[in-house]
């Protein structure tokens, strides 16, 4: 689905709100089956190809990157869904072709990242959440502090 919108769309064209609500109810389902697909060899072709579709989706349509971020409320997320968003977001973060996506939505990144830290805060440090931050202080640190 995001694949073909991808090569239907462009930046101009207007999405109904319940068309936005679907296309990230999809990147959401995709992306969380990408981070969590078992990493081997078989997989790897896989998830690349996924990735890549929800990465070129998220470059015509950043809106939907917008509305997909928004809904990491952490009042809906479970403490054992916090790895597998926080391995998201040092993804999205990473990713070259959506670094300015990512820093037009610099607060919003840094409120779920401060969230995440929240929830996790008090119990054994763990690498996903260092890593997190570190991927946030790398790439948008100083976009939210300018």
């Amino acid at each position: 689905i995001l694949h073909a919108t991808t090569k239907l769309m462009d930046q101009a064209c207007l999405l109904s709100e319940s068309l936005q609500k679907f296309l990230t109810s999809c990147s959401c389902s995709l992306l969380y089956f990408v981070v969590t697909l078992e990493n081997n060899t078989e997989h790897a072709k896989k998830r690349n190809v996924l990735w890549e579709s929800c990465v070129a989706f998220f470059t015509v349509l950043p809106r939907v990157l917008r509305m997909m971020l928004q809904s990491f409320q952490m009042s809906r997320l479970h403490l054992d869904e916090l790895p597998v968003l926080s391995k998201l977001l040092c993804l999205l973060l990473q990713e070259g072709q959506l670094r300015a996506h990512m820093i037009a939505n610099a607060l919003l990144v840094q409120h779920i990242v401060q969230d995440i830290t929240t929830m996790k805060s008090g119990e054994v440090r763990e690498q996903w959440l260092t890593d997190l931050q570190y991927c946030f202080n790398i790439y948008l640190a100083s976009q939210v502090t300018s």
